[in-house]
Formats: structure tokens, C-alpha cells, sequence
């Protein structure tokens, strides 16, 4: 049995639960374990969690015997306490193809890397060639193809590394080196571009959608399921109210709406439903009337590069923020959703801008 507590160090007590014990087995094989963390702050999440980790220890023997990766692939794809989305499940299925009959003890960097380019195959001159030695369009195939490994491979390798040696101390943790990619700028539109945008022949929706992800900073998948019952038209405060599409939940608080949004909003003449007539991004792609087909048509007429899809929306009211209204990085993370520092460390950018309007607020004396 395991005796769960919250730890005490230093005199003072960890808010999180940990447990420690000797776990035996059938098979009369004992393993003992000292403080593991649960990471959960109430007693009874912390008895589910190490329930869940005692059942797993049963039924795979995990104790002093070797573990295969298709094997502890399958136990996270059972996770009950942080469990894989969909979308990552048919990806673990795609790694388990390539890395399912290795020991994970016996899996390093060079075996991933390895598997990853069976996977996703690269040209092995371009794979083995030094950056300096290829050429623009080269650096780019190369990069564009190490992204792709780096989250459709590595990335999820990684995972399930880290929950064998994490959750279940099966394995020791190991680092897992991601490839290198070409660092860029984040693309986005710029005023000039948005003017030619909305001065083009293309149809309202898409003109529609175009002001509503800059203003809103929200995932395109997060702008199609939004109904008009989700906005508030107050005319004090008119706010938006939408899910995310990466926590499956609500903004706590309510997107306001920037007056050139409640223009374009204002302008339809249908309140019910959906605000935009796509379920999916890729919907009627064979009729030529999908969300992509007319997007481009709209960059086409307005002479914008045709890269700057959809998301490029996101980058760019993080982008005008910095730029015109000084936000700070802090700032940014609240209003555009952000979590992770790195992600918008990227728009430093625009720091000397945003540096001259944070310097220009301050008090003016005359002299």
C-alpha cells in the first residue's frame, strides 16, 4: 500500500499530495518507491491518480522487467489523469509504427532520429548537408521538414518517453533533441494589406472573418462554432464569448469587440446561427467555395502574399499590439491567450516601437 500525504520540507508543507511505499506484484517482484509527486492539491484526485498508477504497475509488470514503446504508447493513450487528445492518439499510432518494437531503456536520440526520417523521408543530401552549404529555397525545404518531424514525431516520442519515466518510473528520463528549423519573424498583415483586403471584390464573409480573427485574436477553429447568441451588442461594453479549442472551455472573460469589428458585425443581415457559413476549413474544397478557396481569392485580388493564412490573424493583433498600442508581453499573454513566454517572446521585434509609445506617455513639462 501506498501512504499518500503532502510532503514536508524544510518545514514547510508541499501543497501537492506525493505518495511513498513498497508496491508488490504477482509475481513476488517488489519495488520501492519515495515521495512521487501527484501534482494534485486535493486529497481525492490524489487517491485516483495513485489507484491508477498502482492498476497500471499491475497489469504490466513494470516493476524489474523490460518495457517495449507500443506498450507504454498504449498506457498513455489510456491516461485517465492527462489524457491525449484525438488528434494526438492517431499520431502515437503513427510512432508506434516505427518505434514499437524498442525497449524504451534501449531508445535514444539517434533511433528517434532515425525512425523520424523513415517517417517523414528527407533527401539525404539536404539531411546531411551543412545550413551554410544549401541554398535559400533548400534551408527552407529542410527546415519546413524538420518542423514537421520535430511535432509529428519527436515531439510525440518525447511524450511518451517522459510519461514512462514521469508517471511510471519505468525508464530513466532522457532529453530528447528536437531537429533544427530556421528561425523567422512571425508573419502578419500590415494596415496597408488589410485596407486592400477589404477594398477587394471578394464577399462579405470572408472580409468578415479577416476583421474578426485580427480584432479578436481568436484560432480559426475557435471563430467557426461562435453563434450570434455568443456576442453581446451592449453598447457601453459589446463583448464576444467564445471556447478553446485547446482547453475545450470558456474564456473566463469575454473578448471585447473593437469598433471596427461591431461595424462589419452590424452589417449582416442575418442574427441567427453561426456568424460565418463554414463548419470546417476545408468545407466544399470540390465546389471551389471552401474558406481557403476564397481566402486566397481575397489575397489575390488584394496582391498580399497568399502564405499569410488564416492564423497569420493571430500574429498580427499581436503584432498591432505591440506596435501601436505598446503592449507589454504580459499584456499580450491575457489578451491574445498565450501561456508560454517563449511564444511571445517572438514579437520583441517590435520592441524599439513599442518603446517609443510607452516613453511618449509619460508626463510632458513645459519648459
Amino acid at each position: 500500500m501506498f501512504k499518500i500525504e503532502q510532503r514536508t520540507i524544510k518545514g514547510k508543507k508541499s501543497k501537492y499530495y506525493s505518495f511513498r511505499g513498497t508496491f508488490k506484484n504477482d509475481l513476488g517482484q517488489s519495488k520501492t518507491f519515495s515521495w512521487v509527486c501527484t501534482f494534485q492539491t486535493d486529497y481525492k484526485l490524489a487517491k485516483k491518480f495513485v489507484d491508477n498508477y498502482e492498476n497500471k504497475l499491475k497489469q504490466t509488470n513494470l516493476v524489474h522487467a523490460k518495457i517495449k514503446f507500443n506498450t507504454l504508447a498504449s498506457l498513455k493513450k489510456d491516461d485517465d489523469i492527462s489524457p491525449p487528445s484525438e488528434k494526438t492518439k492517431k499520431m502515437i499510432d503513427k510512432v508506434v509504427d516505427y518505434l514499437g518494437n524498442y525497449y524504451v531503456q534501449d531508445i535514444t536520440n539517434k533511433i528517434i532520429q532515425r525512425e523520424a526520417f523513415k517517417c517523414y523521408p528527407l533527401d539525404e543530401r539536404l539531411r546531411k548537408s551543412a545550413w551554410s552549404d544549401l541554398n535559400q529555397h533548400e534551408q527552407e525545404k529542410k527546415s519546413s521538414r524538420n518542423n514537421s518531424i520535430n511535432r509529428g514525431f519527436i515531439g510525440i516520442a518525447s511524450l511518451i518517453l517522459h510519461y514512462g519515466a514521469n508517471e511510471l518510473k519505468c525508464c530513466q528520463y532522457m532529453t530528447v533533441n528536437r531537429l533544427p528549423i530556421l528561425e523567422k519573424e512571425p508573419m502578419y498583415f500590415t494596415k496597408e494589406e488589410v485596407e486592400r483586403c477589404l477594398a477587394s471584390t471578394s464577399h462579405y464573409q470572408t472580409k468578415l472573418l479577416l476583421m474578426f480573427l485580427i480584432y479578436t485574436g481568436v484560432r480559426l477553429g475557435e471563430a467557426l462554432p461562435i453563434k450570434w447568441e455568443d456576442i453581446n451588442f451592449d453598447e457601453q461594453k459589446p463583448t464576444i464569448q467564445f471556447y478553446s479549442t485547446k482547453t475545450l472551455s470558456k474564456r473566463p472573460i469575454p473578448t471585447p469587440i473593437h469598433k471596427t469589428l461591431l461595424r462589419y458585425l452590424a452589417q449582416s443581415n442575418e442574427r441567427k446561427g453561426y456568424i460565418f457559413q463554414w463548419r470546417e476549413a476545408w468545407s466544399n474544397k470540390k465546389d471551389g467555395e471552401g474558406l481557403y478557396q476564397n481566402w486566397r481569392y481575397m489575397l489575390e485580388q488584394a496582391k498580399v502574399d497568399t502564405k499569410k493564412t488564416p492564423h497569420k490573424c493571430r500574429h498580427t493583433l499581436a503584432t498591432w499590439l505591440r506596435k501601436y498600442a505598446g503592449s507589454s508581453v504580459a499584456d499580450l499573454k491575457e489578451i491574445v491567450g498565450w501561456k508560454s513566454d517563449k511564444t511571445v517572446a517572438i514579437y520583441n521585434h517590435m520592441l524599439p516601437e513599442t518603446a517609443n509609445i510607452q516613453i511618449g506617455k509619460l508626463p510632458d513639462f513645459k519648459i
